[in-house]
């Protein structure tokens, strides 16, 4: 029940990104909002992975993937049978489940498809283990990568080996190995992001939000602490999101979930975390981010991070200066001398004769004084 509070983390930060968020059309509400259009990348191991997959590989909602969540506890783990008898469930009754998901949701991917069709929304990985060998992950991508090739799977094998924990749901069997989800070794797939994006995105992209979203398994935190810490002189791209509190009925789960997030640390930071959505600014250079595994590539990021901060302050001072140049000479008065010079040479030589010559101004000029009053088009001053 626990795990369920991802969704309900990821349902929060869908509903503020909705409300601040200008490219929201018909005022859609979170439950509406596909995940796709949040984020560009998305992993996981377990139920994690299985949620991964839901939303970058069958393009759910959140909502859907809540109805998915619930028919996959009510079919496989929810009956009192299953913990008395710890059975393990075969694999045909965890296909009728997720056959059950798509019928439900009405989704309309053939399940038998394999794991990275194009025309899939974003990328998506999903960590698992050989279940005799759990030291190194083998990665299930639903895309391509230069350095190795990907194991060949259908969306339901991908499905089945991020639930599979040898122990209640078997292992799945794909290119002569026995796979398992990778929990508890890489229940915080935070590392396995780290050293997959850069080699997911293009070379210069750079990354501005990393969410990692927990559902308080202790194994995670050690991991959660140490990134928290590596990336905190990096500015805020870094984000973890977990609640630290074991929920083992379903119907608690949201009120819990919703106690933690109203917190105001956590509540800044999902604030942060939308600002952050919604500029898409990149701060950290995807292909450095293996270097933060240490002190010293860590301080050589920080070193580049700082000075590309003054290189754009530099940028922001010559403008404002350049800005208040432009400014500053359109506010000069202007000099119509070349103007005054240039109508004098074209001067007529009678030029105003008729109005010195007439009788009003000549009576004018020959008395005693007083006021001479002439109308015409404004801005002409006329005087002797």
């Amino acid at each position: 029940a626990s795990a369920l509070s991802e969704l309900f983390i990821v349902q929060f930060i869908a509903h503020r990104w909705a409300w601040a968020c200008d490219n929201n059309p018909a005022d859609r509400e979170a439950d509406e909002i596909p995940v796709s259009e949040l984020f560009d990348v998305v992993g996981g191991t377990g139920i994690g992975g299985f949620y991964a997959i839901l939303f970058a590989v069958l393009n759910m909602t959140i909502e859907q993937a809540i109805t998915s969540h619930n028919i996959l506890n009510d079919q496989l783990f929810s009956t009192e049978q299953w913990v008395q008898e710890d059975r393990m469930a075969s694999s045909s009754a965890l296909d009728s489940a997720l056959d059950t998901i798509i019928e439900q949701n009405q989704i309309q991917v053939d399940l038998s498809s394999p794991f990275g069709s194009k025309g899939e929304p974003i990328k998506c990985f999903v960590c698992v283990v050989n279940d005799k060998n759990t030291t190194h992950p083998r990665i299930l991508r639903n895309y391509r990568i230069r350095t190795s090739p990907n194991p060949r799977c259908t969306i339901r094998q991908a499905l089945r080996a991020t639930l599979a924990d040898g122990t209640h749901l078997p292992p799945v069997v794909l290119q002569h190995e026995r796979l398992v989800s990778g929990v508890p070794r890489f229940a915080n797939i935070s590392r396995a992001l780290i050293k997959e994006l850069p080699v997911t995105v293009p070379r210069g992209t750079h990354l501005a939000c990393f969410v990692n979203i927990g559902s308080g398994h202790p194994d995670t935190h050690s991991v959660a602490q140490e990134l928290s810490s590596q990336y905190h002189d990096l500015g805020p791209c870094y984000f973890r999101l977990s609640m630290h509190r074991e929920v083992r009925a379903m119907d608690e789960t949201y009120s819990h979930t919703t106690e933690y997030l109203g917190a105001d640390e956590v509540s800044v930071q999902i604030d942060c975390i939308v600002e952050t959505l919604i500029q898409r600014y990149g701060v950290v250079p995807t292909e450095r981010l293996g270097s933060l595994a240490g002190e010293d590539g860590k301080a050589k990021l920080v070193a580049q991070v700082e000075a590309v901060h003054e290189d754009v302050g530099y940028i922001r001072t010559n403008l404002d200066k350049n800005i208040f140049r432009c400014v500053k000479e359109w506010l000069q008065p202007v000099d119509h001398t070349a103007k005054l010079d240039e109508n004098i040479q074209a001067r007529g030589a009678t030029t105003c004769e008729w109005f010195l010559e007439h009788p009003g101004v000549m009576k004018w000029k020959s008395g005693s004084g007083g006021s001479c009053w002439f109308h015409g088009a404004s801005g002409l001053l006329i005087s002797e």
